[in-house]
């Protein structure tokens, strides 16, 4: 296997749900770089157009957050190592929950070692670990490991394949989205101007954007109380962005609108 690099640290550890390898890649626009994981046969043109197209960024952040999910639970459970006294179980599990605050903020180059293969799924992510480097990091006895230590799965949500991907995985906790928030907040503040008899035009020019992103964004104030329950609480569908979102032309029942969006009672 060939060696990670500080820029590619899931070098030839990342396979797709066909056992493709995923390789390292980078794209520039507007003289920035961008750093991908790309199925092989997308890169060598081969008959099979299929396969994924990652974000490294966001790929390294969910696995190493579905790593450190998964010790987690081990750890709440107890059942991070085998054939020991509750009083020792639970100073394990304690102490390597202490550790995993520092494993969290440090993100993908505290768990590396860890990791010896990660397989992508349609809808989880399969990780296998090194029971010398788990021992190792987390000060656990090599020789009584759990079995259910070294392997996990976690749901994960993939978008749009063969292009670039949004991912979420593991037990993340509600994400609620900037830019969403900052577009739902404007919506209800130029509705309130428009209501005053505020000219749309007079709002543009306050705001130095254009009248007809004034008049789409507005729209957002219509959205059912669930889905901006939903965007608040970051519950939102993880595909839905504010550029899509005013794309979409959605019905003013809201249910309806629910329903386009995929929205339940308890978010997604």
């Amino acid at each position: 296997m060939v060696a990670a690099t500080p820029t590619s640290p899931l070098l030839g550890k990342v396979r797709d749900e066909t056992g493709n390898l995923l390789t390292p890649t980078h794209a520039r626009r507007h003289g920035k770089r961008y750093r991908y994981y790309v199925s092989n046969r997308l890169i060598s043109g081969g008959p099979d157009p299929t396969g994924w197209r990652l974000p490294a960024a966001a790929l390294e952040r969910s696995v190493a957050q579905a790593l450190c999910d998964h010790l987690d639970r081990l750890a709440r459970r107890h059942a991070l190592v085998a054939a020991s006294s509750a009083t020792d179980l639970a100073e394990i599990g304690d102490r390597v929950r202490d550790r995993l605050g520092t494993l969290r903020a440090a993100g993908i180059a505290s768990v590396l070692a860890l990791v010896t293969s990660v397989r992508l799924g349609a809808q989880d992510l399969a990780i296998d670990l090194a029971p010398e480097a788990v021992a190792d990091t987390l000060g656990l006895p090599d020789d009584r490991l759990a079995p259910g230590l070294l392997s996990l799965r976690a749901p994960i949500v993939l978008r749009r394949r063969g292009v670039e991907t949004k991912i979420i995985a593991g037990d993340s906790a509600p994400a609620p989205d900037p830019t969403l928030l900052r577009a739902l907040r404007n919506a209800h503040r130029w509705a309130g101007l428009i209501r005053a008899r505020v000219p749309i035009r007079e709002i543009a020019r306050r705001e130095q954007v254009g009248e007809s992103y004034v008049a789409r964004v507005t729209r957002l104030a219509l959205l059912s109380p669930k889905i901006q329950q939903a965007i608040v609480e970051g519950h939102q569908p993880v595909d839905l962005s504010l550029a899509r979102l005013l794309r979409l032309r959605l019905p003013l029942d809201w249910r309806a609108q629910e329903a386009r969006l995929g929205i339940t009672r308890h978010g997604v």
